[in-house]
């Protein structure tokens, strides 16, 4: 991840980090790896968050919020290529899911990023939904695609297609 995050900071863009963490820690303004000499056992991978003007260690935080200080390193330091998340929704509450989604469109948009995820989660597929009833524009950014062993091929549905689907409750996972 420090290699993830110096990239990101030599391009200018550790925004995308701080917008990622946000959708958990609204009044996060700032994130600092240490270098290793000033790393403390108590903070996680050395990195601290600044939230409302005070620092504390990522380990003071759940596993979402490590997920998704990952997710934006990820997508910052991966533009013009793709990037895949499997069980995208791990960690994340699912009130904060259609929040995640609108980050990971958006940023990827942005970045030219094609992002495969994977997830088993309906929650996690409410999100999405929730995130196009939100922002219609992102559904044309969507692609929703169901694997089944029991069938030869994939089950593609657009992010139009798979909008209407979610609204009639039809089995998409």
């Amino acid at each position: 991840m420090r290699r993830g995050w110096n990239l990101l900071v030599e391009r200018n863009r550790e925004r995308f980090v701080e917008q990622t963490l946000q959708i958990i820690l609204p009044e996060l303004s700032r994130v600092f790896f240490l270098t290793e000499e000033g790393t403390q056992s108590n903070s996680r991978l050395g990195v601290l968050l600044e939230v409302d003007g005070i620092r504390t260690p990522l380990g003071w935080y759940g596993e979402g919020v490590g997920r998704l200080l990952g997710f934006g390193i990820a997508i910052g330091s991966t533009a013009g290529g793709f990037l895949a998340i499997d069980e995208i929704d791990t960690g994340l509450h699912y009130s904060k899911l259609g929040e995640m989604w609108r980050m990971v469109i958006k940023a990827a948009q942005e970045l030219d990023v094609q992002v495969f995820a994977t997830t088993h989660s309906l929650d996690c597929l409410n999100g999405l939904q929730d995130a196009i009833a939100a922002d219609p524009d992102l559904a044309e950014h969507v692609a929703v695609h169901r694997i089944e062993r029991a069938i030869k091929k994939a089950v593609s549905l657009s992010g139009e297609e798979f909008a209407r689907a979610m609204l009639r409750e039809s089995e998409i996972r």
